[in-house]
């Protein structure tokens, strides 16, 4: 929150576990005097955590301030003072950082989710590299085109075929068609396409 006042953990905590109950963004006193206003952040259905904003005008009577004061051990003159020094912001601002933190949440929960996803998709990767690096036969992607390069091709075909995958796999020869017997071509083209 903008200005100085007094701030305690325990206020945003409690901020923070309202809105995770909920589930929805809350809006409550904190001990200081100010509100809290927490957004939950949704990550695939569920919630990942929250952000939050405080705003307000401090209390400015003597008798809470004073209660304040005790409560947390701070000398009354300081509190009286942060009170009077504390600028509040107008309501629109407010408004707007409500807003915000809307906002905010959305795209904090996007950029989890897609990272997860990322995560996933590169560990489904590593895995299907190491299953098909151990394969003692031939396991390959077909090419786009009849006789093209293939886009992917396990390590075992070096012990059948005599080449690495490296050299299989890339623009220049030998290709896929380079491999199969003329005579035999158009039926293997004809099985790979069924």
């Amino acid at each position: 929150h903008s200005g100085k006042w007094l701030c305690h953990e325990c206020c945003w905590n409690k901020s923070a576990r309202a809105a995770i109950k909920s589930g929805e963004p809350t809006d409550i006193e904190c001990v200081g005097g100010i509100r809290l206003y927490a957004v939950p952040i949704r990550v695939d259905g569920e919630i990942a955590g929250v952000i939050n904003i405080g705003y307000g005008t401090p209390p400015r009577d003597d008798a809470r301030l004073q209660e304040l004061a005790e409560h947390f051990g701070i000398d009354i003159h300081d509190v009286r003072q942060a009170s009077t020094e504390y600028r509040p912001r107008p309501r629109y601002i407010i408004d707007t950082a409500k807003r915000r933190c809307l906002s905010v949440a959305h795209h904090i929960g996007e950029i989890v989710q897609r990272r997860r996803a990322q995560t996933a998709l590169e560990e489904k990767e590593r895995q299907l590299a190491v299953l098909m690096g151990n394969l003692p036969g031939i396991a390959y992607r077909r090419p786009n085109k009849p006789g093209g390069p293939l886009a992917f091709l396990s390590a075992g075909c070096q012990a059948i075929t005599g080449y690495s995958p490296e050299e299989l796999g890339g623009d220049g020869p030998p290709m896929f068609g380079d491999l199969i017997h003329p005579d035999d071509l158009q039926m293997v083209y004809d099985t790979v396409e069924k």
